[in-house]
């Protein structure tokens, strides 16, 4: 900036304050001259006097390149300093209030500098509790699954992985009236039946995630929970289908469902199951769970 800070030498201070009040291409000379040259020294003093104030706004050099452009409203505020000048009621003290004008730029700098700091480190800490959370739920959700897949009779357990699939792809899901005709019961049974099964699932995940002991599990649903846990997300449509083709092996209605099944996974064959996020809220309680 040598080239913009001759020809001001001799002002003094109430004459600066004249140009910088003008506003104009010569006024910011006049600045330049005043920062880089005039007061210096001075500024230097207050720039290694202020702690932080490297960190903040770079080199001494790069504080008055950035206080130059604060003062002609180049900083976030959008305002002006300059055109406070003419308010002065003593301009003899206008180079006092230049280096008042600098400290407060240091000042603020610091202060932003800090602000960020605080906001990426309660970012980094909501981030890490995010997914500390996501991973407790996710672990509530699949041992309340294996236990109740453990501890379910045979028509409940078909049920139960039917209403999971449901949730986790409703474009493979199959009508609950096409269902409940292929068990041979009532429509409404059906519904009642499945519903209190649901109900029974999410209380289990409630109690899981208020800390409860954790039900025991025998080594084969032990293996289930850790197989679902591993596939949550977009594999863990089929990990629940294989265990749903197990239940329906000894089951009466076992062709009936199976065609059923085939003909409408034909139907979405290209598509993938993204519903494990929508299974987590059901059960979590962020959902009210529809009646199906």
């Amino acid at each position: 900036m040598q080239e913009n800070i001759d020809g001001f030498g001799d002002l003094r201070p109430e004459e600066f304050a004249d140009w910088l009040s003008a506003g104009d291409e010569q006024a910011f000379r006049a600045a330049c001259h005043l920062i880089h040259i005039r007061l210096k020294g001075e500024l230097r003093r207050l720039y290694e006097n202020c702690d932080g104030a490297s960190a903040a706004v770079g080199s001494f050099d790069d504080s008055l390149d950035g206080f130059l452009l604060w003062l002609h409203g180049g900083h976030a505020a959008g305002k002006k300093p300059f055109a406070a000048v003419g308010t002065l009621r003593d301009r003899t003290r206008f180079f006092s209030w230049i280096k008042a004008c600098y400290k407060r730029y240091l000042l603020a700098a610091i202060s932003e500098l800090r602000r960020a700091a605080q906001t990426q480190a309660a970012a980094a800490a909501d981030a890490s509790s995010s997914v500390t959370g996501q991973e407790a739920r996710i672990e509530a959700v699949v041992t309340a699954i294996a236990y109740a897949l453990q501890t379910s009779d045979a028509d409940s357990r078909l049920l139960l992985l039917r209403w999971l699939l449901s949730v986790l792809d409703p474009r493979r899901s199959l009508g609950n009236e096409a269902v409940a005709r292929a068990l041979d019961v009532s429509h409404v049974a059906y519904r009642v039946k499945t519903h209190r099964i649901k109900t029974a699932l999410q209380a289990c995940v409630a109690s899981l995630m208020r800390g409860r002991r954790r039900p025991s599990l025998d080594e084969a649903h032990l293996m289930l929970r850790d197989q679902l846990s591993d596939g949550f997300g977009p594999l863990l449509y089929d990990v629940l289908y294989e265990r749903y083709e197990e239940a329906l092996a000894q089951h009466p209605a076992r062709e009936r469902l199976l065609a059923l099944d085939r003909q409408n996974r034909r139907l979405h064959e290209s598509d993938a199951p993204q519903g494990a996020e929508a299974l987590l809220e059901l059960l979590c309680g962020r959902k009210n769970p529809p009646l199906y």
